[in-house]
C-alpha cells in the first residue's frame, strides 16, 4: 500500500521546543477544534495545516490574567 500524505499537521510551539502531530482526520473542523483545545490546554502557539502545507488557522496561547 503507497504511503499517503496526512491530511492535517497540527505544530505547537513552545519557548524552546516544538511538537508535530500528524493526523489523517476527514473532517478540517475537527482539526481545528483540536488544535484550539491544545493551545488552550498546553498554553502553547499551535497551528493547524493542511496536507499541502498551508496554514488554516493558528491559535495563540490562552494568557492568565
Amino acid at each position: 500500500m503507497p504511503a499517503t500524505k496526512p491530511s492535517v499537521a497540527i505544530i505547537g510551539t513552545g519557548i524552546r521546543t516544538l511538537s508535530m502531530i500528524f493526523l489523517d482526520l476527514p473532517k478540517t473542523e475537527t482539526a481545528l477544534e483540536l488544535g484550539r483545545k491544545l493551545a488552550l490546554e498546553t498554553g502553547r502557539r499551535v497551528t493547524v495545516r493542511d496536507q499541502e502545507g498551508a496554514i488554516l488557522s493558528v491559535f495563540e496561547p490562552a494568557t492568565p490574567n
